[in-house]
Formats: structure tokens, sequence, C-alpha cells
């Protein structure tokens, strides 16, 4: 049945990515994401049954706030249809157009291995150690791999014109160590958003859909004076993959992403944010800021309460929402919403002005937290107090 689905997939892909005249490749796109999603959808099921034999489920015990176990290895799904997808078109790209793409490869190579490493760890449950030097050592093949790092930087205070933009070289073995950086901080990002059912597959989603549609945008400027059409098809064949997740993942979730799928979607976002003839990470930084500040706020909080940076909480921003008496899916839908605004807000900006609202943006979202966190600290030591009976809503 597999090798049926890859091969209707290959089929599938090779009839689609044929450029055509006056094709932006947002079309290819388009249908790439169709096919992704498809094979998702198909894929899931077979991920489900496969954990519950394996005995890799969550059950809902400790800081856990679902109901009921669940199976994880949903991201094995998402990374497999992904990868048949994208593979296919790399095939077809090297056999049909002649062009070897040892980039392309190695980001496949990298995916794989970034799967590989999150079912290894839902079955085995790795000392956290092991787990975050799995995840440079993904990065680093990669980057042997001749997957681009992040060499050079581009400069805020240039205008953008049809004749270039001046960028700030980044140092070699700097270049290396950011970049490794980016991807680890991404996959551990998505990581810490996977808390609440829908809410880690969707704001991911729309990240891969505005890497996407920001390859069209800024096609014919300095920025990418060239296009470059797997700028736009690699983000929305991801955006695929992870809907097709997310029919089984929506509240109430049949099935989690689990580790494979954090690892996955992290590393893959983090990379296709460097790929290409125009780098995104402003992109990928403005949409996912809010997941971002949660990430460095948990580790600020942990250090200060000498806690182990991967030991876990009820404390993230989603968990503090909650309290607040939002219901769950009131609180995965106010993080679509803001995604999306941000999301649209990027498709405007460039440059010195994307800096700019990257700023204003952070430092709200880092006061949000800060007085999210005040607030629930309180709460909590009202209902630890004599008599308090407060608890934090859990209304589907």
């Amino acid at each position: 049945m597999g090798y049926q689905l890859s091969a209707v997939s290959y089929q599938l892909v090779v009839a689609s990515v044929a450029p055509t005249p006056n094709d932006n490749g947002l079309g290819r796109g388009l249908i790439g994401l169709g096919v992704a999603f498809v094979l998702a959808v198909l894929l899931v099921p077979f991920s489900m049954r496969l954990a519950r034999r394996l005995g890799v489920i969550d059950r809902p015990v400790g800081d856990k706030i679902h109901l009921r176990p669940t199976p994880l290895m949903g991201g094995g799904a998402i990374a497999t249809a992904f990868l048949i997808t994208a593979g296919g078109w790399h095939v077809w790209t090297v056999l049909h157009e002649h062009k070897p793409n040892v980039a392309l490869t190695g980001l496949l190579i990298g995916c794989a291995l970034a799967a590989a490493l999150g079912i290894w760890d839902e079955i085995r449950t790795l000392p956290p150690r092991v787990h975050f030097l799995g995840q440079v050592g993904v990065v680093v093949v990669t980057l042997f791999l001749n997957y681009p790092i992040i060499s050079h930087v581009s400069n805020p205070l240039q205008k953008i014109s049809l004749h270039g933009t001046a960028n700030l070289a980044v140092p070699g073995v700097v270049a290396v160590l950011f970049t490794v950086f980016w991807i680890v901080g991404m996959m551990n990002t998505v990581n810490f958003l996977d808390g609440l059912d829908g809410l880690a597959g969707g704001v991911t989603a729309i990240a891969a859909l505005f890497l996407g549609l920001w390859g069209v945008v800024i096609v014919g400027t300095g920025y990418a004076p060239a296009y470059d059409s797997q700028n736009v098809i690699l983000p929305l064949m991801l955006c695929g993959a992870i809907l097709g997740f997310l029919v089984y993942n929506w509240a109430p979730a049949r099935v989690f992403m689990g580790d494979s799928g954090a690892m996955f979607i992290g590393f893959t976002i983090g990379a296709l944010s460097l790929f290409g003839t125009a780098p995104r990470i402003g992109t990928a930084l403005l949409i996912l800021i809010v997941p971002i500040i949660d990430v460095a706020w948990a580790i600020v909080r942990r250090l200060l309460g000498r806690r182990s940076f991967a030991s876990g909480d009820k404390h993230h921003i989603y968990h503090r929402l909650l309290e607040v008496g939002l219901s769950r899916r009131a609180v995965v839908l106010l993080f679509y919403g803001l995604c999306i605004v941000l999301g649209l807000i990027d498709l405007k900006l460039y440059k010195g002005d994307k800096v700019i609202a990257f700023a204003v943006v952070a430092v709200l979202a880092a006061a949000g937290a800060v007085a999210l966190e005040v607030r629930g600290r309180r709460v909590s030591s009202r209902a630890a107090a004599p008599g308090g009976d407060y608890r934090p809503s859990s209304v589907e």
C-alpha cells in the first residue's frame, strides 16, 4: 500500500511540476500542497495504528492537560507526505531539467533525519542531553551536505532597488554557529508550542503558507531579482502535509504530532527560511514571534527557578490564557489569528520596516507574557490559599 501511494504521488507531482508560460510557481505550489495534503490524510491512520502497536501513547499524567490517552507519531506521517511530494518534484527536476540541486538533497536528508530523531525519542524517551545533541547533530550533518548557512544578513538600513541590495557578511564560524542555533531553536519552539490540540500544527501551517507567499511577493525586487520556484513550492508542500495531519489533530485530537512532528516541522521551517535565492528568516521570526517569546520566557523562568530547561510546566502563554478563562479552542484560534495578521503585515514590509515591526511586536509579546505570568502566579497563590477554589478553564 505504501509503495502504491508513493507511485501515485510521484505521478501526480511529475504531471504538475512542469512550468508553463507566465507561471510564477504558485500554481505548482498549490498542486504540491494538495498532493501533500491527500498523502498526509491517507498516512496518518497508519501512523496511529503503528503507535498503538508500539505502545507510543501520550497518557494524561503529570503536567499533561489532555483528557485521554492519545497515540503519538503523527509527525511521521507529516514527514512522509512531505518527503514523497518534495522528493518527487526533486527527482523530476533532476531527470527532466538536468539541474542537480545539492542543497535540496541536503534539505530532504536533514528532514528525514529530524523525523527519525523524533520517532526514536518517542519510542525510547531519550535523556534531554542526548535529545539536544541529536538535534545539533542533525543540523551539522545537513550543513556538511552543502546546505546553505547564514553567511549574509540583509542590511536593514539599505533600501531595496532593482539593481540589488546590500548585505552584511557573517564570518564563517559565526555563520555556522548562528545557523545551528537558528534551526535547533526552531525545533524546540515547535516542541514547546505543541501543548493544545491543533495549536502547533495550525500555527506552523500558517507560517509555511506565508513563507511560500513571500517567495511570490518579492519577485522583481532587488532582494530576489530572479524568480526561484522552490522558494514557493517547498513551503506550500509543507503546509499541505501539516493541514492533512490537522484533520486528525483538531480538538478533540485523535493523534498528536509528538517529537517526530515537532523535530521535523521545526527543522524544515528553520531550514526553508534559509533556502533558495531569498532567505526568509525575518518572515519566520515575525510570524512565529509569540511562540519564540514563549520559549525565551520559559528558559528564563526555569533558570530563575533553578530547573532544567527540559523540565515541563504549565506556565506557557497558552496555559496562562486558559487561566484567564478562555477555552482551549479559543486559545488556539487566537494564536491562528495573530499569526495570520502578522503574516499579512509581513507581506507588506521590507528590510528596515520589517525590523521595526519585529521589534514592536516582540516588545508587546514579551510584555504580554510577563503580565500573564504575574497574573497566573497571583491566581495560583489564591487557589492554593485555604478556601481557594479557582480552576482554569478546560472548556473545549
